[in-house]
């Protein structure tokens, strides 16, 4: 897996490798951070805290959140428990969210 220098870089790639879920990145209110809608049930938000790039996915309407952590890298084993989650329906089993997982399990 390969390293990104930057947020902007790492956003870049998302866009690029979610064009063709019809994922649309925005900027929110702060800066360095984008987020983007999953099939109108999960906000996915992707930010820079302090050295860290921080992924988290959230079920809109919902208090529970799953954050992914990575030193601009996606953190595989994080990524590895969201699946799990997902597939045993502690969040609602979505074929976008596993898409989406995919996708960032091969950046």
């Amino acid at each position: 897996m390969s390293s990104h220098e930057t947020l902007t870089e790492l956003v870049e790639v998302l866009i690029d490798k979610t064009r063709d879920k019809r994922l649309m990145w925005e900027p929110v209110g702060e800066s360095d951070t984008y987020a983007t809608v999953i099939d109108g049930s999960y906000t996915l938000r992707v930010y820079r805290d302090d050295d860290e790039v921080c992924l988290v996915l959230r079920e809109m309407h919902s208090p529970e959140a799953i954050t992914l952590f990575a030193h601009n890298q996606i953190d595989h084993e994080r990524l590895e428990l969201l699946h799990r989650v997902v597939r045993e329906n502690a969040l609602r089993y979505d074929e976008k969210i596993a898409q989406v997982v995919e996708i960032l399990k091969a950046l």
